[in-house]
This record gives C-alpha cells, structure tokens and sequence, in this order.
C-alpha cells in the first residue's frame, strides 16, 4: 500500500538518545494530531514528545518533551536511579474534548535470554514474565484550558486555548446564560457553542 503522505520528524538530538545507545525516535508506538502539532510516544519511556508542523505540512520539528510523572501520579513512583525506571508502554494516544488520552499497554514482560545463557537458563529467563506497574495506565491529560471570559448579555464567551505552555487549537466558545446561572452549576461540553477557531 502507498502511503497518501510522509512527514519528516525531526527530534533534538540529546533527547532522542536513550539508554542503551538506543534512539527514541526509533520506537515509536503511539502518534495524535492536535492542529498543527504532532504527539508521539516511545512505548520504553515515561513521555510524551510535542513535534510542531511547518506550514508546508512535511516536516514536523521543535521538539519538546513532556514527562507524564509532572502530569500524572503513575502507579509506580519515579526512582532514585533512571535504570530503575518503569516504563509507560505507551501503545495509543487520542485527542477528544480538550484531552489528550494514552493508554499503556496493560501486558507482562518477559525476560529475554542472555548472551552465553546456557539453554537451560534461557528457557528460565524465557519463562518468567513479570507486571510493571506503569504499564497499566490509562489517562488523560488536558491540553486545553480557559485563558480568558468575557460578559455578553446573559451569555459568557469563553477562550479556550492550550495549557501546560503547549501549542494547539484555540477557539471561542459561548455559553448560553453563563453569566446569570441561577447556582453553582457545571455546563456539559454539547451545551456550549463553538463561534470561532482563532488562527
């Protein structure tokens, strides 16, 4: 099957090295479009990567990096030793309502066989599957947030935009009699009025 497009990702160079000699870019598992920005995830970390689109819409580039631990309180706590780490397993990222969704991928991990293992050890080693506890994680983080409000009448506008100091869509929404609720009240997301994507 031809691919309809092909986009360029381009990763800061000290972020995209991992342990091991390893690069970050070479094990995707997840990706989500939010607007005009690019989110990826490595399924052996414990992040989410922002690439932002050029105009052109063939490369994406600006790398930042987003640690879930600032955002999230994962199941197993952030060790004293990074070889200690428990990775996420990031494998699906989706974008509704103002959330970015990731899901681990809620599996056990097995050994693998060593170099000079005898057979008997590497069947051991083959043999054993443990549960980390960060893989089994389903979250969602805002990534829209209110920035301003303003009175019209009985009505109130809202602009929501990006939080976390992230890029993303902005938009002004109206909700109607929000200005005059008659008690403490929360609106569902389908009762508010989309007016306009702010470019």
């Amino acid at each position: 099957m031809k691919p309809a497009n092909t986009i360029r990702l381009e990763f800061d160079p000290t972020r995209n090295r991992l342990d091991k000699g390893k690069a970050l870019s070479a094990g995707l598992s997840a990706v989500a479009r939010i607007g005009d920005t690019l989110w990826v995830a490595n399924d052996e970390t414990i992040s989410l990567e922002r690439l932002t689109l050029t105009p052109a819409g063939d490369t994406a580039g600006d790398h930042r990096q987003f640690s879930l631990a600032d955002y999230l309180r994962l199941p197993v706590p952030l060790p004293a030793d990074p070889k200690a780490l428990e990775e996420v397993d990031v494998e699906g990222l989706d974008y509704a309502d103002g959330y970015l969704w990731l899901v681990g991928s809620h599996s056990l991990k097995r050994k693998q066989p060593k170099a000079g293992d005898s057979a008997r050890k590497s069947r051991k080693r083959l043999g054993t599957v443990e549960g980390d506890g960060n893989r089994y994680l389903i979250a969602r983080i805002p990534v829209e947030d209110i920035r301003d409000l303003c009175v019209s009448g009985a009505d109130l506008l809202v602009l929501a935009g990006p939080s976390m100091d992230l890029d993303g869509p902005v938009a002004i929404f109206r909700w109607p009699g929000g200005a005059k609720p008659d008690d403490a009240s929360i609106v569902p997301a389908d009762q508010l009025e989309r007016l306009v994507d702010v470019p």
